[in-house]
């Protein structure tokens, strides 16, 4: 097995990608998923540091870069070029996460539900997706209490 950095210097540096990119690369296209039960343990075998260990926390990241595009995509569409490149780079890196999870075993489709145990991943990744929006609704619901209690409160 080449560590990412023997595949560096093998294909002229690679400067304009990472480690992580590379490893990702490696395990997908060069078999080592065969050897390897999971993502994580190849790119710590790889070398590669700073991958996260869990497929939850990959999902997290996944759920907040997604709903921090979605809130750039509204400035985007109010004709903000930075916003507009924002949404476009929380995109990919919600997808990239997203697919660092799958790598570690995160059932993502209702396809993939084989079992009582995937059902709960997938139930489970369902409820890591929603996490942002929930609470933007429960922080919305507090302020909207307090405001209306003060409203009451001062008599109006």
């Amino acid at each position: 097995m080449l560590t990412v950095k023997q595949l560096r210097e093998a294909n002229g540096g690679l400067s304009n990608l990472t480690d992580v990119e590379i490893a990702e690369w490696a395990y997908k296209n060069q078999g080592y998923e065969r050897y390897y039960p999971n993502f994580s343990d190849y790119a710590q075998a790889a070398g590669v540091s700073g991958v996260k260990d869990s497929k939850w926390s990959d999902r997290f990241g996944a759920s907040i870069d997604s709903y921090q595009a979605g809130l750039y995509g509204v400035g985007e569409a109010l004709g903000s070029d930075w916003m507009g490149e924002q949404r476009q780079r929380n995109d990919l890196e919600a997808r990239n996460s997203q697919q660092l999870a799958s790598m570690k075993g995160a059932v993502d489709r209702w396809s993939d539900v084989h079992g009582f145990s995937d059902g709960l991943d997938y139930v489970g990744g369902l409820g890591v997706q929603a996490a942002p929006y929930l609470v933007e609704a429960v922080a919305g619901g507090f302020v909207g209490r307090g405001l209306s209690t003060g409203a009451r409160i001062a008599g109006v």
